[in-house]
């Protein structure tokens, strides 16, 4: 072998091993979501929206998929035995960064590992939920967005609800199974307006017929539909709006867009914005910030929606208070 020929062989191979070097330190994201609609990102191009959301997020700060930055999808597909089971594979493959959206997969991920970052990229209360010590300063390995501007937002939404139809005296909170008890928040703001406020739990959308039929006999006149990724699945959805329809029910929703689709009312935030800002915390992260030092955000406001259609079949009339808070009115 010439020495020529040696030289280069040697300086190819070191470009190989440098670029073997890098493909190696490539970050990699660990997306870990809850809702079954997430599942098929596991073996396809991302197509939810959340995750467009935080994909056209990181590379708004210069990282794209593929390029110089992996992102591992993961889905619980709304099985919590599945959750620390996403959240292990995530550690075992040493991602650089977790992104969690509620708060159970968040909990389990910071339970797991206090060495990864963990950013939230939603969340109900995290430091009354433990998830941080507290807003401004989170401590440890857990920061990101808090879906809720504060405590008082469930007052909020049974406040409108209340001024929406004043016969309303009862109202039932349509909750996944899992879900055991009512925050003390809404305890406290329902009787501050003078309204008795109850579980309806569901397993799934077959069940919720069945389960506003026997809230209806027990009183309730009132519905409290809140985010989860129960709601998110579009066949639930549309389960609890007809159900609600079927049995008299005005519902607020606190999920963005359900009066677009046919929901009487709804008081949200934009929780598919979150996930696009939750990218600013991992580009901060994966630039050396910690996650410690990162202040959790709150909305920086909420969306009212009213659908007008779904009023009028449930024989309401919007009060002119409703309408002129409202961000969308469907007519």
């Amino acid at each position: 072998m010439s020495t020529v020929f040696f030289q280069a062989s040697l300086a190819a191979m070191g470009l190989w091993l440098t670029g073997t070097a890098m493909a190696e330190r490539m970050p990699r994201i660990g997306v870990a979501f809850n809702s079954p609609v997430m599942a098929e990102l596991e073996s396809r191009p991302p197509t939810a929206k959340a995750a467009v959301e935080l994909v056209e997020g990181l590379a708004s700060y210069g990282w794209i998929d593929g390029k110089n930055v992996q992102i591992v999808w993961k889905s619980a597909r709304e099985d919590p035995a599945r959750i620390p089971v996403i959240i292990d594979e995530l550690v075992r493959e040493r991602v650089d960064v977790i992104v969690t959206s509620g708060n159970a997969i968040a909990a389990e991920a910071a339970h797991r590992t206090a060495v990864i970052p963990i950013v939230m990229g939603s969340s109900m209360l995290p430091v009354e939920d433990g998830l941080v010590r507290r807003l401004a300063r989170p401590g440890a390995n857990v920061t990101g967005l808090t879906s809720e501007a504060n405590p008082q937002l469930k007052g909020k939404r049974l406040e409108l609800l209340k001024t929406l139809d004043p016969r309303v005296r009862r109202v039932g909170f349509l909750v996944p199974a899992t879900v055991d008890e009512i925050s003390p928040w809404t305890k406290e703001a329902a009787g501050a307006l003078g309204l008795d406020v109850v579980l309806i739990r569901v397993r799934g959308a077959a069940d919720v017929d069945a389960a506003l039929a026997r809230a209806s006999a027990m009183g309730v006149n009132g519905l409290v539909v809140p985010a989860t990724p129960f709601t998110y699945v579009l066949r639930n959805f549309e389960a609890i709006r007809d159900a609600a329809q079927r049995h008299r029910l005005p519902a607020i929703y606190g999920t963005k867009g359900a009066s677009e689709h046919g929901g009487l009312m709804a008081y949200a935030n934009d929780e598919w914005a979150q996930f696009r800002r939750a990218a600013f915390f991992v580009d901060r992260i994966l630039r050396g910030a910690k996650p410690s030092d990162l202040p959790v955000e709150q909305p920086a406001r909420m969306h009212l929606e009213v659908n007008l259609t779904t009023a009028k079949e449930l024989g309401l009339e919007v009060p002119p208070s409703v309408l002129a808070q409202a961000d969308l009115i469907v007519r």
